[in-house]
């Protein structure tokens, strides 16, 4: 659900994040934090992502 609202607003948009299955939930709180390996993950899924958005 994180981003739903906003992507809502858009046409034609997708919200994602980084929010793994069965990892904690802790984004918009005091001393939010993310795992480094997940980090990295993330990383490489948006990479590709905005690579072939960018090649449509």
């Amino acid at each position: 659900m994180g981003g739903g609202k906003y992507a809502t607003l858009m046409k034609n948009a997708v919200a994602y994040g980084a929010l793994f299955p069965g990892k904690v939930d802790s984004s918009h709180q005091i001393d939010g934090f993310i795992e480094i390996d997940d980090l990295i993950k993330a990383t490489a899924i948006y990479a590709k992502a905005l690579y072939e958005l960018s090649h449509l």
